[in-house]
């Protein structure tokens, strides 16, 4: 029983060190990389020195209106959004991608 013991406990605990990673380079409301994850990949990207067949991309997307969503329905409507756009994006991206 001792031994179960200690290894639910280390099993709490690297849940919890995985889950605190996981925090600190995803966004808490679409589950997406943050800017810090966001930044480390695209470093790691232009530093790879990957073949010529492989590409780096940069997408960005600007919701046009956005701020008018938030002020005439509240931040939960705006935050709605956000959540609908990111699984789209995530949808249409392979699991490799940073989205």
């Amino acid at each position: 029983a001792p031994l179960l013991a200690a290894t639910g406990v280390a099993l709490r605990t690297a849940a919890r060190s995985l889950r605190r990673r996981h925090d600190a380079t995803h966004d808490p409301l679409t589950g997406l990389a943050n800017r810090r994850l966001f930044d480390q990949e695209l470093a790691a990207a232009l530093r790879s020195g990957a073949p010529e067949d492989d590409h780096v991309a940069l997408v960005l997307v600007d919701l046009d209106g956005f701020k008018g969503i938030n002020d005439s329905y509240g931040h939960e409507h705006g935050d709605r959004v956000l959540v609908e756009v990111a699984a789209r994006m995530a949808a249409v991206c392979r699991p490799s991608d940073v989205v």
